[in-house]
């Protein structure tokens, strides 16, 4: 979080002095524009965007922090993979071997190996 942080405040510090003219940002502080005006411009916005992120984030459900981080997909296929509850008809294996189009990942060949041991389905 730390280097997140210093980060954005780096890339801020940058920013300011590439895109604010001093004589604008000198006209809306009333006085002649320092270095120090820079940069505390840049750790006042890096800290309200620290604050605004973490309340987003708390605000967000943890469902909803996965899908994002992780796709829409994964959560589902998680579902799936969970144990013998989802032996009805081999629908989860199917649903892993039919992969919406993409070859399965080798990963899914152990999911699969393991869901065919717990329904009694393997081949």
């Amino acid at each position: 979080m730390v280097v997140l942080g210093t980060a954005l405040f780096a890339t801020l510090v940058a920013v300011s002095f590439l895109l604010l003219d001093a004589s604008v940002l000198g006209k809306f502080i009333g006085r002649q524009v320092g270095v120090g005006d820079h940069l505390f411009l840049a750790w006042f916005i890096t800290a309200i965007a620290m604050i605004g992120g973490a309340f987003g984030t708390g605000l967000e459900g943890a469902e909803k922090v996965s899908d994002t981080a992780c796709g829409r997909r994964q959560p589902g296929r998680q579902r799936m993979l969970r144990g013998p509850a989802n032996c009805g008809g081999g629908g989860a294996i199917a649903w892993i071997r039919a992969g919406a189009g993409r070859s399965t990942a080798p990963d899914d060949e152990e999911h699969i190996a393991s869901l065919e041991e717990q329904c009694g389905t393997g081949h």
